[in-house]
């Protein structure tokens, strides 16, 4: 299920990489539904860099760490 609702978010996020919300300057972050994770990522051009899939639970400095 997890595996699936994960795919769901990546087509999302290739459709409309704008559709979530900034987590620090550039880089976004987008919640899995149903799941305690957040996808952080990046855009470029036509590119989209994803830096984790990050669960919520966890240290936020751990977040995105590049």
């Amino acid at each position: 299920d997890f595996l699936h609702e994960l795919y769901l978010f990546y087509h999302t996020l290739r459709k409309n990489p704008q559709a979530f919300s900034y987590y620090d300057e550039l880089v976004r972050q987008g919640k899995v539904k149903r799941y305690p994770y957040t996808v952080v990522y990046e855009v470029f051009g036509n590119e989209i860099v994803i830096y984790s899939v990050f669960m919520a639970i966890q240290d936020p400095m751990k977040k995105r760490s590049i």
